[in-house]
């Protein structure tokens, strides 16, 4: 149950960053970078989204939420450090100046550690009974 609820967590932190950063850009149109034509804050916040779906689905049926909203945020996340750390201001900043795509890399390498531990208990409780 803790890794479910560490999940929740997380991933409701990363929605809600998601879900802000994507107000803001429906607002301004210019928060986010654009993927073709969708703003790449709206796919952070549906995969986040999938993500936390995922944290109470039955197990067996979660992976494909999981994997389906875990891969875009953290393919995104890769990305977007990698060119703010060439480039320079590509990704939106907090108030203190970090780039959020710097935290949402943290946070997917945290979502992937407590899924991975998920589903490693799961098994556990598979096989005692």
């Amino acid at each position: 149950m803790i890794w479910r609820i560490l999940l929740t967590l997380t991933a409701g932190v990363g929605a809600i960053a998601g879900l802000v950063l994507s107000v803001q850009h429906f607002q301004t149109g210019e928060t986010c970078p654009q993927l073709g034509p969708v703003p790449a804050c709206y796919l952070v916040f549906a995969g986040y989204a999938l993500v936390l779906a995922s944290a109470w689905l039955p197990i067996r049926r979660a992976a494909w939420a999981f994997w389906m909203g875990w891969t875009p945020i953290a393919a995104l996340a890769s990305a977007g450090t990698v060119f703010e750390l060439v480039e320079g201001n590509v990704c939106p900043r907090t108030d203190s100046g970090i780039p959020q795509c710097f935290i949402s890399l943290g946070i997917a390498i945290a979502l992937l550690v407590l899924w991975l531990a998920l589903n490693q208990h799961s098994k556990r409780l598979r096989h005692q009974s």
